[in-house]
């Protein structure tokens, strides 16, 4: 009678074990939300849907409070071309005591998209100041110098980003347009063409090294780039123009996007025809 009873506990133990061992894997495969929601994420950043990466973040802001997703919101309206909702968004992590590189610096990229030069250089130095020799701050402290009309300390942050690695390809770009401006035009030239010999220009580079020819007065090289869609008239019209053209330093902000997947650990104004470089 004992060993009966017995086994019938027992057997109802096991079933009752079973029962409960379903019961936290099926709660388990009932909860893959974190994964998914990353996911999600990384494929909205991969396609470069900015404008969904806007709704994404919005969502999840929604749900609580975050520092990191409200700097990721904010760049998402950057690079969607609405820098002013992403001041509005980054602001409010740059009013307290402790302040951190990275709101700083998409607060920056902001206020220059928007034009606020002025502004935009003295939240870039306090970014610089937290993050020295930061190649990413200091190309956009050039760009900002540029904008102002401050050649000179404009090449020296080049110079540094270049030192400190930033992408060599930009770089070169954007020395290049402080040369076009002064009139340094074979300058612009020896940084340039290299690029162009090996493929990697792209129109905004092509456009700025047919510009630097035509100062020189290289017509040849802009018959080579018309690609026989033009006529030799038109081609001499195109370097007749080109080379009267005055190159004014002027730069504007057009483009200043970032990489969404960094959310900026260490992310394009125009002169006339003439172009300098920001990430992507």
């Amino acid at each position: 009678m004992f060993k009966k009873s017995f086994a019938r506990v027992c057997h109802h133990s096991r079933v009752t074990a079973c029962l409960l061992a379903i019961s936290v894997l099926s709660g388990c495969a009932t909860q893959p939300e974190p994964t998914s929601l990353i996911e999600e994420e990384t494929l909205l950043i991969q396609s470069g849907n900015h404008e969904k990466l806007v709704e994404y973040y919005k969502a999840q802001l929604s749900k609580s409070e975050n520092r990191q997703t409200r700097m990721k919101l904010a760049l998402a309206y950057l690079n969607s071309g609405d820098p002013e909702s992403a001041l509005f968004f980054v602001s409010p992590l740059n009013m307290g005591q402790e302040a951190h590189a990275e709101p700083l610096l998409i607060e920056a990229k902001s206020l220059y998209s928007l034009g606020q030069f002025r502004k935009a250089k003295t939240q870039a130095l306090k970014a610089y100041e937290l993050k020295p020799n930061n190649a990413e701050i200091e190309n956009l402290l050039g760009m900002i110098c540029a904008a102002n009309s401050d050649l000179e300390e404009a090449r020296q942050y080049f110079t540094s980003a270049r030192t400190n690695l930033y992408d060599d390809i930009k770089i070169k770009n954007n020395l290049a347009v402080l040369n076009i401006v002064e009139g340094h035009y074979q300058k612009a030239v020896q940084l340039l063409l290299p690029i162009y010999l090996k493929g990697k220009a792209d129109k905004q580079i092509e456009a700025n090294l047919t510009l630097a020819m035509a100062k020189i007065g290289n017509v040849s090289y802009i018959k080579d780039m018309s690609k026989g869609e033009l006529s030799d008239q038109e081609i001499f019209e195109r370097y007749r123009a080109l080379k009267d053209s005055k190159a004014i330093g002027e730069f504007k902000a057009d483009d200043v996007k970032v990489n969404d997947a960094k959310v900026i650990d260490s992310n394009v104004s125009h002169i006339k025809t003439s172009e300098i470089s920001h990430e992507g």
